[in-house]
């Protein structure tokens, strides 16, 4: 009578256990994947926006100092080639000065050559006719005055010669001539204000019959600071009677003299021109 109360009890006990862990399994997984879903989103963000920035700038930066550097060395070069073209402008400005003033000094010949033509025309005195003879033949003129004081001047002339080199001495007359320094003819002068040491020069004789006013000017294309000597008698050894820059004036007796052309430049070679002019005068001369 008692067996059919054991069968019965198992089957109560067994639904209970098995319908809780269904229930509670999915709520808590929705949740925990929706709150891990937002963190990574927001991390990407503020990386990607702060780490190209520092990278950018300091490229930018290299790159700005390698234009700045670029654009110095350009600036440099040009100075450079700014001041070059003014050393040109003032090598050439310097030539046009000294063609200047060679130019004046050919105009000026002119007119004192053609107001001695004129002069001649209008029947003025011989004189100045002579003077250009006399210069051409300077022994003749010493040979044919037989005062005291040519006798001198001509013994000067032979014995001042032999200090030069033939090539250094030449005559002058009236008009003017072109002449070259070089190292084969030397100046034993010191010009004023000048440093001492060896200057080329060439030396140029003329003799007058009588009292004479001459001018005697010199130019150079080459040469910037040129520098004259008037000496009494035939050579660089001869006294000197007068000096000057460019230009020397003067009135002269009798006799032989010679120009010495040369400049303050130590050791300068180049070409010149020297114009004489020789007219009459009433002055009292030395």
């Amino acid at each position: 009578t008692n067996t059919p109360t054991i069968t019965g009890t198992p089957p109560t006990a067994t639904p209970t256990a098995t319908g809780t862990p269904p229930t509670a399994t999915p709520t808590l997984t929705p949740t925990a994947t929706t709150t891990r879903a937002d963190v990574p989103t927001l991390t990407p963000t503020r990386t990607a926006t702060r780490v190209p920035t520092p990278g950018s700038a300091n490229a930018r930066i290299t790159q700005l100092e390698g234009d700045v550097g670029t654009l110095q060395n350009q600036v440099t070069t040009q100075q450079e080639q700014i001041q070059t073209q003014k050393g040109l402008i003032e090598t050439q400005q310097e030539r046009l000065d000294a063609q200047d003033g060679l130019i004046e000094s050919l105009r000026a010949l002119i007119d004192r050559l053609t107001a001695r033509l004129d002069a001649l025309a209008g029947g003025e005195s011989p004189a100045p006719t002579a003077t250009p003879t006399a210069t051409n033949t300077p022994v003749t003129a010493l040979e044919a005055t037989p005062t005291s004081t040519t006798i001198p001047t001509a013994t000067s002339t032979r014995v001042s010669r032999s200090t030069l080199a033939p090539g250094c001495i030449g005559k002058i007359s009236l008009g003017w001539l072109t002449g070259t320094w070089n190292a084969d003819c030397a100046s034993t002068k010191t010009p004023p204000t000048a440093k001492a040491g060896t200057r080329y020069a060439r030396y140029y004789t003329f003799t007058l019959d009588a009292p004479r006013s001459i001018t005697v000017s010199i130019s150079s294309t080459d040469v910037a600071h040129t520098y004259l000597y008037l000496l009494e008698g035939s050579g660089n050894e001869a006294s000197i009677v007068n000096r000057g820059d460019a230009q020397i004036k003067d009135d002269l007796s009798a006799g032989a003299y010679t120009i010495e052309a040369t400049t303050y430049d130590l050791e300068t070679a180049g070409s010149f021109t020297l114009t004489m002019d020789i007219s009459t005068t009433t002055t009292p001369v030395r």
